[in-house]
């Protein structure tokens, strides 16, 4: 069924208003999801909009318009199956050169950091960090992070420190120092046994 959303969308997970709320800065505030489903997939078209809340007169307005919006919908689905999907072409940059950042990222990725973690040590936001990863992910032709440092390491392009040179880097010692903190080793006290 095609959906109208918009920020009235009643749930109570932090993670989708949080989704929604950086949806909203990107400016996508609301819209219309259609659905196409077959036996092989499923996917949604959007069409979308930077207002955060339709007002009653705009959303007759879509759903007036609902046929128009199918059609189109329906129109680019074809087109861009026929023509990238079932051509099985790769993504423009598939195969590109990784960037000194994008390995800087991928090495920090491999010797167990999250994003946050990187962003912190390169002194970038966070989601430039994701930013990085979704970049080199589309480069290497790969599904995941996971992948990616698998490959990345198996073609040499990113060297895994053993578990001892790992525990000495000063990024890892910080870490353990916070995890000892008083304020933190109080909360996770062995049990006593009797």
């Amino acid at each position: 069924m095609p959906f109208i959303w918009d920020g009235s969308i009643q749930t109570d997970d932090p993670r989708a208003l949080h989704f929604l709320d950086r949806a909203a800065a990107a400016g996508v505030g609301s819209g219309l999801a259609l659905y196409f489903i077959n036996d092989a997939y499923a996917v949604m078209v959007s069409l979308n909009r930077p207002e955060r809340m339709l007002t009653s007169r705009r959303r007759r307005m879509i759903e007036a318009r609902m046929g128009d919006a199918l059609h189109f919908a329906s129109v680019f689905h074809w087109l861009f199956m026929r023509r990238v999907i079932m051509r099985g072409l790769q993504p423009l940059h598939q195969g590109a050169p990784l960037s000194p950042r994008e390995l800087e990222c991928l090495h920090f990725a491999a010797h167990g950091m999250t994003s946050h973690d990187i962003a912190i040590k390169l002194g970038i936001a966070e989601r430039t960090a994701n930013f990085h990863f979704s970049n080199l992910i589309s480069k290497l032709g790969v599904l995941n992070r996971h992948e990616a440092i698998a490959m990345a390491v198996a073609r040499g392009l990113v060297r895994v420190a053993s578990m001892g040179d790992a525990k000495r880097s000063s990024y890892f010692a910080k870490a353990a120092a916070r995890d000892l903190s008083p304020s933190r080793s109080s909360r996770h006290k062995p049990l006593a046994r009797g």
